[in-house]
Parts: C-alpha cells; sequence; structure tokens
C-alpha cells in the first residue's frame, strides 16, 4: 500500500470512530434529557411523597424544569447525530477512494478535495483508533508509506481509559441513579 493510500486508511477509520463518538453523544444527550424529564414527571404525580424525603421539592422542580428547557436547546444547537453521518459521509467517499484504481497522485489531489467538503475529526479520535488497534484488534497502525507501527503512549493509554470511564459514570449511571433514587424515594 502506499502512502497516500495508508494516510487514506487512516483518516478514513479515524473519521468511523468521530461518527461513533457524536452518536454515542447524541444518545447521551436523549437519556439524560429523559432522565430528568422522568424525574420531573416523577415529583408532579407524587409530590408529598418524595417532598417528605427532598426539602424544596417545588423550587428544585421549577429550577429542573428551566434546567431541561435549556439543556434542550443547546443539545439541539449541538447536531450530534448531523455531525455523525458527516463523518460518515466523509469516511465512505474516502473508503470509494482507497478501491479505486489510480496514480498516487490523482489520489492525493481527491483526497484533498474531499476532506474541504467535511468536518476534521478530534485529536482524541485518532489516539482512539491507535489505542483500539493495539490493544482491542491486536493489530497496530503501521506508519503512512512504512512498515513502523504506531504504538499508544502511556497519555494515550490513560485518556483512553478516564474518558471512556467518565463518559459512561456521567451519561449513563448518574442519570439512572437519579431515577432510582426518586423510586426510591416512593417507596420508603
Amino acid at each position: 500500500m502506499s502512502a497516500v493510500r495508508d494516510r487514506i486508511w487512516i483518516t478514513s477509520k479515524t473519521r468511523m470512530i468521530s461518527e461513533r463518538r457524536y452518536l454515542s453523544y447524541d444518545l447521551a444527550a436523549h437519556i439524560m434529557i429523559n432522565t430528568v424529564s422522568v424525574v420531573l414527571l416523577l415529583t408532579s404525580i407524587y409530590p408529598d411523597e418524595i417532598g417528605a424525603v427532598v426539602p424544596g421539592l417545588s423550587k428544585i422542580n421549577v429550577a429542573s424544569s428551566l434546567l431541561l428547557f435549556a439543556a434542550t436547546l443547546i443539545i439541539y444547537g449541538f447536531k450530534f447525530g448531523e455531525r455523525a453521518a458527516r463523518h460518515r459521509e466523509c469516511y465512505l467517499k474516502l473508503q470509494r477512494l482507497i478501491e479505486d484504481d489510480m496514480p498516487a497522485s490523482e489520489m492525493a489531489s481527491k483526497y484533498s478535495a474531499a476532506l474541504e467538503c467535511y468536518p476534521n475529526h478530534a485529536d482524541r479520535d485518532y489516539f482512539d483508533l491507535v489505542f483500539e488497534r493495539h490493544f482491542k484488534m491486536r493489530d497496530a497502525i503501521k506508519c503512512p508509506g512504512s512498515n513502523d507501527r504506531i504504538t499508544p503512549g502511556y497519555w494515550v493509554i490513560l485518556s483512553y481509559i478516564m474518558r471512556r470511564v467518565s463518559f459512561f459514570s456521567l451519561c449513563y449511571l448518574i442519570p439512572f441513579g437519579v431515577v432510582a433514587a426518586s423510586l426510591y424515594a416512593l417507596v420508603v
């Protein structure tokens, strides 16, 4: 494989990771909005029961309603689903480019033209690719145009693990914990 093909392949795989990241942001946003909605619904249906456990429940409900309103406006502005779709379009275009049989100079030109039409990926997406190929797939990425393998450094490894744990905790464990605590307040 030529250096240009290698670069296109790496960019394509990195854009796949970008798409996955934006789709996970989209899902997490839906879960968080729905969690707040469920809690507000429970506190509206059972204000006396939950209010006995949580002092100032009516003020918390008003603040949560405003927070929910603001969060939905902000999340809509991020357009996570649209960004994911743009990254998908890009990597599909890059994959078709790899499959075409053409001279390296023409391929490099089309590669540059394709990148100009789409949003860039974040550095962490590339680092995630390096980490996942090395540890999950046991197939390290090679430097474009050579057989030298790219291995993740300690900072990449630590960053990958910390981001995954933090994202999972903030976006999945905490919302479900809040709903469970609200339900527990009803039972007790």
